[in-house]
């Protein structure tokens, strides 16, 4: 074979390879390296994994094929499950002592994990359930009582401490500052405190008013 065509043929495969191992996109490649950075699967794993997965779920069908290590990846997550009672438990711990609670963090962990709650967990992400729709639920009855609901406004809100009573119904000792018209058109600020039962819909992490007795 002469020397030009050997030259050639080389030429030719090299271009073939940088085509076969350049075809990788950027965004393929960081979800590569997202599913790497995994690495040994902990209790601590689980916004990784999660992370490697919307990403990859976020690629095209070409991209995805160019995710080699995409079994590493389901591997990951199926490692993960028997962290997963060890996951809840330390997740439920910080709601209990949180009152900075991020409603829809809160939301996607009950969604995901909730048939693995027990009783005990229940009542304290039903509590943190509260903490997080209290105040609304509480302007809503005190505009009910109110003449011209339209001209309330909100000074201050406390949610107090919440609990869970018999029968599945929390409680929240609340107090409530707020300005609104009187019979005469006047406005009149007024602070009022109390407690407001309520149940707690797991389904919509969103709770219902049951009954209050303010002073």
């Amino acid at each position: 074979m002469k020397k030009e065509s050997i030259i050639g043929l080389v030429v030719v495969l090299l271009i073939l390879a940088l085509l076969f191992t350049g075809c990788t996109s950027a965004e393929a490649q960081n979800v590569v390296d997202m599913i790497d950075g995994i690495g040994e699967v902990s209790v601590d794993s689980k916004q990784s994994i999660d992370e490697a997965l919307e990403a990859y779920n976020s690629l095209d069908d070409k991209d995805k094929k160019s995710v080699k290590n995409i079994d590493v990846l389901y591997a990951a997550q199926e490692s993960f499950e028997e962290f997963i009672p060890e996951y809840i438990s330390e997740t439920v711990s910080d709601y209990r002592f949180s009152d900075n609670i991020n409603y829809e963090e809160l939301k996607s962990f009950v969604s995901e994990y909730y048939d693995y709650f027990d009783e005990e967990q229940k009542e304290i992400i039903g509590c943190s359930i509260g903490k997080c729709k209290i105040q609304e639920l509480a302007v809503s009855v005190v505009k009910e009582a109110m003449k011209n609901p339209a001209s309330f406004e909100l000074v201050s809100f406390d949610p107090g401490y919440i609990f869970k009573s018999d029968d599945d119904i929390y409680s929240s000792l609340i107090e409530i500052t707020y300005r609104g018209t009187n019979s005469f058109g006047g406005i009149v600020p007024d602070t009022i405190s109390g407690t407001i039962d309520f149940r707690v819909d797991f389904d919509t992490c969103t709770i219902e008013y049951d009954s209050s007795f303010f002073m």
